[in-house]
């Protein structure tokens, strides 16, 4: 139901005209997540070998090409390479592309009872095919399954503010306003909005992360609470760090989250 929810929820967002980003949103974008990427890598720090993207080329051949087309010839491609590629992916960490491979690819699967399902090595081959036609370059060690959330993919003169519409996470305070026409919702120092692909509640891997994620500087207005149901009742949550999920809408004069989901991480929010 979420995920139903969401989708028509961001095809409505895309009708909206998008509004200049603030000028200070790209530096303060940049260091943010810089410095949650501090000790990672980014996928243009030579992450493979052209070894490995040779071995994902014949993989990519044998069970991808005949719906995608060849990856050097460009035809069929746009999501997987070029600008449509970076724009979808950009400021996530491989591991997300993975999964959505390992997932979603083929999707005939399922249909096929001679189907041989391919094992996590051959999926991490192809997405290192995926990644040298991207022009990310190759290095001197083969890309391990075991490091790809540490690395960013990302443009190569940095990270970039996230558009609006785009499905996200975030921490901050919880905090309400009372105006005339009834109480204002607001999710104050919150970090940097992270892309996520899951507008569902926190997993407890999520969670985690989530306490040791710092505080930081934006607010952001919390939009739809109601779709969270009877059952969440936000004044016990005042002053509670929350780990919130929705749609970005980015404008001029205001940032807001159409809320997916909001989960407490702590009860003190540093104050």
């Amino acid at each position: 139901m979420q995920t139903t929810f969401v989708s028509l929820l961001v095809a409505t967002m895309m009708l909206i005209p998008k509004q200049p980003t603030p000028s200070f949103a790209e530096t303060a974008h940049q260091g943010a997540v810089q410095s949650a990427n501090s000790t990672g890598k980014t996928v243009w720090d030579g992450i493979y070998t052209a070894g490995q993207a040779a071995r994902g080329k014949a993989e990519y051949d044998a069970n991808c090409a005949m719906c995608h087309g060849s990856l050097s010839a460009g035809n069929r491609v746009e999501l997987l390479k070029g600008n449509d590629f970076m724009q979808r992916w950009r400021e996530d960490n491989l591991e997300s592309l993975f999964t959505f491979l390992k997932s979603s690819m083929p999707p005939m699967r399922s249909r096929s009872k001679d189907y041989v399902p391919l094992s996590d090595t051959e999926y991490l081959d192809i997405m290192v095919h995926i990644l040298q036609a991207n022009e990310f370059p190759a290095g001197s060690e083969d890309l391990n399954i075991n490091v790809l959330k540490k690395i960013q993919i990302q443009e190569k003169d940095g990270p970039k503010p996230l558009a609006t519409s785009t499905l996200v996470q975030m921490v901050g305070c919880m905090t309400m306003h009372e105006e005339a026409d009834g109480a204002v919702w607001m999710l104050g120092r919150a970090s940097e909005p992270l892309r996520t692909h899951n507008s569902d509640k926190a997993s407890a891997d999520e969670l985690k992360e989530a306490e040791d994620r710092p505080l930081g500087t934006l607010s952001f207005l919390l939009q739809n609470l109601g779709y969270l149901g009877k059952s969440f009742n936000p004044n016990v949550h005042v002053g509670h760090k929350m780990l919130a999920k929705g749609v970005l809408i980015r404008q001029s004069n205001s940032q807001r989250l159409d809320i997916t989901s909001l989960t407490m991480v702590d009860s003190n929010c540093g104050n």
